[in-house]
């Protein structure tokens, strides 16, 4: 045996810990994607527009999208919590129960975490915050078409060496502890994934018109929240554009 069996009371309380911690790693992973996007959009249109207002826009300080964050703290945050706890608490022991004690063994542990469970669980997530956010299907057909390969991709530099180590050096009672730790960064990078605009729903929305490809994306809300700050603090500069 891998690990010794706990009794009930010790793993209800570690689980409700594995969802608070998760819960906390997703929101700090949000707020840090949110103020990236903020960051980065302003000086995206300031290069590809020179009027006075994207200077106000740039201006603007860093607002945290309520309701975006919420919806994430629920989703990856508690349900993954309690995701997380199950397949390396139960899954994993059952299907490798005397560790990575070959090479072979190891990379398949690696490919059932970073190749299934890891696109299930995101997968979990795009439709939970879509669901949340009030998306229609379409909306989520698309997300999981382009953004769910683009994350499975993504995340494998960064999961592949750290889950290496921590199957083969924490014991698995601290296993799932050290995986949210280091999930700061991967929440970062799914909050990415999960709240932009899929690029063929940006398409579908706007028919007959040029989409340029963007590596970074559209962000949902940033943009528009970015261009409300515009309107409001700066209405004499539309009024001016739009009678000349």
């Amino acid at each position: 045996e891998r690990a010794a069996k706990r009794p009930m009371p010790g793993l209800v309380a570690a689980l409700l810990l594995n969802m608070g911690w998760s819960a906390a790693v997703s929101a700090l992973g949000d707020i840090t994607c949110q103020r990236m996007e903020q960051n980065y959009k302003p000086v995206k249109m300031k290069e590809e527009e020179e009027d006075g207002p994207l200077a106000v826009a740039q201006a603007q300080p860093f607002v945290v999208d309520w309701g975006r964050l919420k919806r994430y703290t629920l989703s990856p945050g508690i349900d993954g919590g309690i995701q997380s706890f199950l397949f390396y608490n139960t899954v994993v022991p059952s299907l490798f129960p005397h560790g990575p004690t070959t090479l072979m063994t190891l990379l398949k542990m690696l490919v059932v975490d970073l190749l299934i469970f890891n696109p299930y669980a995101m997968a979990e997530t795009i439709i939970a915050n879509s669901l949340l956010a009030k998306k229609d299907w379409n909306y989520i057909l698309s997300k999981l078409k382009t953004d769910l390969p683009g994350y499975t991709l993504a995340q494998l530099p960064l999961w592949g060496p750290i889950m290496a180590v921590v199957y083969t050096s924490v014991p698995i009672a601290y296993q799932v502890v050290v995986i949210k730790a280091w999930g700061y960064l991967d929440k970062i990078l799914a909050s990415f994934y999960v709240n932009k605009v899929p690029t063929l729903h940006a398409r579908q929305s706007s028919p007959g018109t040029t989409v340029k490809p963007d590596p970074f994306g559209d962000m949902i809300l940033t943009t528009e929240k970015l261009e409300a700050n515009r309107d409001v603090d700066a209405p004499d500069a539309h009024v001016d554009k739009d009678e000349t």
